[in-house]
């Protein structure tokens, strides 16, 4: 009878184990189902149309309300009200039902709404219940409008961006639309691939894409092509530090250097903040006009890996990137053996023959203005022309690290030349180079000539014109992706950030004015190196730093903690604390039942 009553037992645990295994899946479904449709809960959206095709704009929440952003090349007379789970829409005291516009709405202003059925102000789920739902259609609502840009409009082939976020290395098919400013259709194309980008700026909220079309297109007037950079600008902010670097290059003469525009970005119907979209750095007759010369990149060892590369002195790599037929890798490394051993000689005049020296001196013209972090490690491009053995160096690439904003984040006189020289390949070139008169003399010729009238036009007003062009469109995308962007003036505001890369600009500006304005270049200078190190590990040490600046430990550079994603630890077990009670009872059914078992009652 004990074994009978046993076997018994037994079945009632295993039935009471299945149940609460069930009971936890079915509750941990419905809680992902929760979360994956939260956002999709709005009761309506918005809908506007533009040169001949309808757009929708959906709504997201924040913590202070939900928020549905308009570009600003759209009147607000022509953005209607879509209700999707409601009739009416009670706003301000007034209603508004299905394709009722904007034209009376207040922007930036928090209103309190309700999404009803009836006349009457009976809330939707009121009304179908019987009974009060809690308020669910009550809630908080703005209305942001950015600045007359133009408008990017992507659609995904899954019509999510989970899969695109989740994984640097996966893509996607799509569609492509483009706006100009006045609001005109001017470029539709199905998009091959669409992925993400970036190294250290990918662990950002707001991320880089790339973008790559089944045909070349010619967008925003920058030349036909298939590929093209959506660049974050994330951790920059004052947001123009890509735009202001390469308009000094351009007005300065230096080749090459890429063509960009700020656009609204909206995904899948989803406002996805402001972005520049770019031309990617690549051979081709819209881009890089060099035949067969060779596309370089000085890059770390870790970002090395997979790509054709030859190593400098130190082991620092440089990366081919073109040409991908007939490349001729040993004929690159003997090149750079080459110019490597003249600098370490010091033979500044043999080194110099292997060089244009044009691109060169405009080059450490520019790197002293941007005091770029990244200056000999890391997108450091340049391109070889390996039959007649010249390196040129450029064109810019990744400048939001740069101007103030960095390792250097104030004005220095003479960075190039001194820049971890004991590491940086780059800036030993340069240093050898600098030793040499008619090499100052060429550096203080472009100063002068070029680059100082194009720092004082910034100065003088450009740089205030820059920001006013895309403030409100900056308001958005902050309150779009609002955590802490950066370790350096992580809570400053626009103006603080603004002001801050004014004042580094003219006070570098001062000290170039001093050191290229009394440069002797009569005679050259002996130039004494400090020995070549290999710098171990440079992305971690990156790291380190920045920590060191300020991030805790736990946190992530946009100061969300890593451990649990954006709840944190705690939060992650409170949210789970349901199924981690239903797992303890599970298990502790398991080894009971066990243990009835194995001693037979």
């Amino acid at each position: 009878m004990s074994v009978r009553f046993g076997k018994i037992r037994g079945l009632l645990l295993v039935a009471s184990l299945i149940m609460l295994t069930a009971m936890s899946l079915l509750i941990l479904v419905a809680n992902k189902k929760e979360e994956k449709e939260e956002g999709g809960r709005l009761p309506f959206s918005l809908t506007y149309r533009q040169d001949g095709v309808s757009h929708r704009i959906q709504g997201f929440r924040t913590e202070t309300a939900v928020c549905f952003c308009i570009p600003g090349n759209v009147s607000l007379d022509d953005v209607h009200l879509d209700m999707k789970a409601a009739k009416y829409l009670f706003i301000d005291g007034g209603q508004l039902g299905d394709d009722d516009t904007l034209s009376g709405v207040e922007l930036n202003r928090i209103y309190e709404t309700d999404a009803s059925d009836a006349d009457n102000g009976q809330s939707y789920e009121e009304s179908a219940s019987g009974q009060d739902s809690g308020g669910e259609n009550r809630m908080l609502v703005m209305f942001l409008q950015g600045s007359k840009l133009p408008v990017l409009r992507l659609t995904t082939e899954t019509g999510s961006m989970e899969a695109v976020n989740g994984d640097k290395e996966y893509s996607e098919a799509g569609f492509l639309e483009v706006y100009d400013a006045d609001g005109r259709l001017v470029t539709a194309a199905k998009m091959e691939r669409f992925s993400g980008r970036g190294n250290t700026s990918w662990d950002g909220a707001k991320k880089s894409y790339a973008v790559k079309l089944e045909d070349a297109e010619d967008i925003l007037g920058m030349g036909a092509a298939k590929r093209w950079v959506l660049c974050a600008n994330y951790y920059d902010g004052a947001y123009i530090r890509n735009q202001t670097g390469f308009e000094i290059a351009v007005k300065s003469g230096m080749a090459f250097t890429p063509e960009e525009r700020f656009a609204e970005l909206y995904i899948n119907d989803e406002y996805a903040g402001l972005y520049q979209i770019m031309e990617k750095i690549e051979p081709g007759k819209n881009r890089m006009d060099i035949g067969n010369d060779y596309l370089l990149e000085v890059d770390y060892i870790e970002r090395a890996v997979g790509a054709p590369y030859i190593l400098l002195e130190n082991e620092q790599p440089v990366v081919v990137h073109a040409p991908e037929k007939n490349c001729d890798l040993e004929g690159v490394q003997q090149f750079f053996d080459a110019f490597t051993a003249d600098v370490e000689s010091g033979n500044a005049a043999a080194a110099m023959e292997k060089i244009d020296v044009d691109s060169f001196a405009k080059r450490f013209v520019m790197e002293e203005i941007l005091q770029d972090m990244d200056f000999g490690y890391t997108s450091q491009y340049l391109y070889l022309d390996l039959e007649k053995g010249i390196l040129y160096d450029g064109p810019l690439w990744d400048l939001d690290n740069t101007m103030g904003r960095g390792t250097a984040v104030e004005a220095q006189a003479l960075f190039v030349t001194d820049y971890e020289t004991n590491y940086n390949n780059v800036s030993r070139w340069y240093a050898v180079l600098y030793g040499q008169a008619s090499f100052r003399k060429r550096i203080s010729e472009e100063y002068f000539l070029h680059f100082r009238p194009a720092l004082l036009d910034l100065l003088n007003g450009g740089i205030e014109e820059k920001t006013a062009a895309i403030e409100a469109s900056i308001a958005m995308d902050q309150v779009r992706f609002p955590a802490p962007r950066s370790v350096f003036m992580t809570y400053a505001q626009l103006e603080e950030h603004t002001a801050y890369l004014t004042n580094y600009l003219w006070d570098k500006l001062y000290q170039m004015d001093m050191t290229f304005g009394e440069m002797q270049t009569e005679t050259d200078m002996e130039v004494a190196l400090p020995p070549a190190e290999v710098k171990e590990n440079p992305l971690e040490m990156e790291q380190s730093e920045q920590g060191e600046a300020g991030i805790g430990q736990g946190e992530s550079e946009t100061g969300q903690e890593d451990v649990g994603g954006e709840r944190g630890l705690f939060g992650t077990l409170m949210y789970y604390r349901f199924h981690a009670v239903l797992l303890v009872m599970c298990a502790s059914g398991m080894l009971l039942w066990y243990r009835c078992r194995k001693t037979g009652k």
